[in-house]
């Protein structure tokens, strides 16, 4: 067995989606009613629920795991609307919705620091 000496050539950050909170005041009424942008693809929009479904957001089908989409939430207690939109334009939404689940390359592109996530 050969064994070849590494060496460091780039440095690369690597962060999991988070749940961010928009700069402008949440709207809806009382505590339902919000607004939540998640990525549009597959594998992302899967992620994104099951992160909403941890905190206790929505609730999806037995089983739908990382193929779930919107129509696999059983219960919104919060009348959350899912807003779907391509993931590389999700901080951008944070704008224009309540709360937004962003793939954290995307968080650290638009400036967004991963570490103040929600969860």
């Amino acid at each position: 067995m050969k064994f070849t000496k590494l060496a460091r050539i780039a440095a690369t950050a690597v962060a999991t989606c988070g749940l961010a909170v928009a700069l402008t005041a949440c709207g809806g009424s009382g505590s339902s009613g919000y607004q939540v942008a998640v990525p549009s693809d597959a594998t992302n929009e899967a992620r994104a629920l099951l992160l909403l479904q941890d905190q206790g957001l929505i609730t999806l089908s037995e089983g739908a795991g990382l193929t779930a989409t919107k129509n696999d939430i059983t219960d919104n207690p919060y009348n959350i609307e899912i807003v779907e939109t391509e993931a590389a334009s999700v901080p951008r939404m944070l704008q224009d919705v309540d709360l937004a689940v962003i793939n954290g390359n995307y968080a650290l592109g638009a400036g967004l620091d991963p570490s103040t996530a929600l969860a």
